[in-house]
């Protein structure tokens, strides 16, 4: 089995000094629990001999791949990456080669269409993450930027920073959002590698009458406060103890607030996490609430002496973020009908490399 042209992979390597190692680190678990089970392992057979590659799906039946790994197929197969069973390539719905860029027909099953990103919003310096299928081995995820974006013969491309090996053309490329930006092309050595746009993607989905999900977030600004770009699973935090521990609260809890003492502020970017969050918190939650809800609000802030912030992660995944919504450089947290079960509370500092002593409150009674 060989790899077909100059196809690009990606490993798990250093990412260079883009942001401390944790965030990205903790950021490529939230990415690849979201997209890697709508990435697929592809085998095709050519008269020039058997190929690999990869894909990803972009809209029920539809999987989006490099023209090169399918090109001259004869035959080939499709199979989600760390899955069993192949399911066949019915056709090739549609290919662009001076793009190279394809569609093809696959049963996709009831795996999720990655959402696609507008790409012509897309800047030098963004972070990016690789998913793909590097010398065949599957399931694999590598972190970088956008180093430049290109245009040739009225072709964009994005250049990145992502390592490269042999057998992941046709994966995707996605952002902080879990959106897709484009496609996986090829390289020149390990970090000099080129990425076919998202939009020229949805161009083609176009041609066939189909189209992928919305963006998870809105063109535009980042998110604001409270909003996050996709859900995370609060299990991933599970090894990583709460450095204050954890709380027992029922709905109705005395004393209110309820307040917790410690030391604000960590190595981590909170917009690695959610975009949109400002300031540096730790690795591990600083408060875990085991939280039983009633019929009222919840309200998490913080006080310091200096500028500080609260990032939150409720129990169905949802990232809540605040920086001066208490006033006087202060945090405040409000969670509308809160679900019952584990918040992961972070007591962030705006800047980087400040410790201050600060409180956590926990109130179910509006500040206002």
């Amino acid at each position: 089995m060989r790899f077909r042209g100059a196809m690009v992979a990606v490993l798990v390597l250093a990412a260079g000094a883009l942001a401390p190692a944790g965030a990205f680190a903790q950021q490529a678990r939230l990415i690849a629990a979201r997209v890697m089970p709508s990435i697929v392992f592809i085998e095709v057979t050519t008269p020039d001999g058997d190929f690999l590659g990869s894909g990803f799906v972009v809209a029920p039946g539809i999987v989006a791949t490099a023209y090169h790994v399918v090109e001259g197929m004869t035959s080939g197969t499709a199979r989600f990456v760390n899955r069993t069973g192949e399911v066949a390539i019915n056709r090739l719905l549609a290919y662009d080669p001076d793009k190279d860029l394809a569609l093809i027909a696959v049963d996709t099953g009831n795996a999720t269409a990655l959402p696609l990103a507008d790409s012509s919003q897309v800047t030098i310096g963004d972070p990016v993450w690789a998913l793909g299928n590097p010398e065949g081995f599957e399931g694999t995820i590598s972190e970088g930027i956008v180093s430049a974006v290109r245009l040739s013969n009225g072709i964009a491309n994005l250049q990145i920073t992502n390592s490269t090996f042999p057998g992941s053309s046709g994966g995707p490329i996605v952002n902080a959002f879990a959106e897709v930006v484009g496609v996986l092309l090829s390289g020149i050595g390990e970090t000099l590698n080129f990425v076919a746009v998202s939009n020229d993607v949805a161009a083609m989905l176009g041609q066939v009458g189909a189209t992928a999900p919305p963006p998870a977030v809105a063109d535009g600004p980042a998110p604001a406060s409270g909003e996050q770009p996709f859900a995370a699973n609060p299990a991933m935090f599970a090894g990583l103890a709460p450095t204050y521990g954890t709380l027992a609260l029922t709905a109705g809890f005395t004393p209110d607030p309820t307040v917790v003492e410690g030391v604000a502020g960590g190595d981590v970017a909170a917009n690695t996490r959610s975009a949109g969050c400002n300031g540096f918190v730790s690795n591990s939650p600083d408060v875990a609430l085991d939280y039983t809800a009633g019929t009222l609000n919840l309200y998490l802030s913080a006080l310091s002496a200096t500028d500080t912030t609260l990032q939150v992660l409720s129990p169905d995944g949802q990232w809540y973020c605040d920086d001066d919504g208490a006033g006087d450089r202060n945090p405040l947290v409000t969670i509308t009908q809160p679900d019952s079960g584990l918040y992961l509370i972070w007591l962030g500092t705006f800047d980087a490399g400040a410790y201050p002593a600060a409180v956590l409150n926990i109130s179910e009674l509006s500040p206002n």
